[in-house]
């Protein structure tokens, strides 16, 4: 057995270079916060009920990320297949990274990445209000630490459309 002296590097690559569909986000494992990367790849569908695919994250929770971006940003997701993995295998219960997957499908739907050394953090409601999250402080140390130099939050924006607004500038 060995100790692992930074688990939130086991997580990330060495170059942290934004793709579409890719958000990071610092979550709490245990005692612990893990910067990690959610990953999403939005295609077209024929299927009549098209497919809400995930690995260590909610599919309930993803279905619901998923209905917030239609109604509220009008982006016709009953027409894509969304596909979500957590990077590491890592299982995510966290509310606060539901912000970070809405991010990624949107990213994946439009084709654009998040800045360099960015991450993100909220819960979402049913009306597209951004909450603020338990223990928001050490989670923001540690994504400093790292060197995230952008994180979108409440603190950001406490309405979705305006904080995707803000961060696909």
């Amino acid at each position: 057995m060995e100790e692992i002296a930074d688990a939130s590097k086991m997580f990330l690559d060495d170059e942290l270079i934004s793709a579409p569909g890719a958000v990071l986000c610092p979550v709490i494992a245990g005692a612990r916060v893990l910067l990690v990367e959610i990953q999403c790849l939005v295609v077209s569908s024929k299927l009549t009920n098209p497919r809400r695919v995930s690995q260590g994250f909610s599919r309930s929770r993803l279905e619901m990320i998923a209905a917030i971006l239609q109604k509220h940003l009008r982006i016709p997701l009953y027409q894509y297949d969304i596909f979500i993995n957590v990077s590491g295998g890592l299982k995510i219960e966290d509310p606060a990274a539901d912000l970070a997957v809405a991010l990624a499908v949107y990213s994946s739907v439009k084709n654009i990445a998040l800045a360099n050394n960015s991450c993100a953090l909220g819960e979402l409601t049913l009306l597209a209000g951004v909450r603020p999250v338990l223990q928001e402080n050490k989670r923001l140390k540690e994504a400093k630490r790292l060197g995230m130099t952008a994180v979108y939050s409440n603190n950001t924006s406490k309405y979705l459309p305006e904080l995707i607004k803000k961060a696909f500038k």
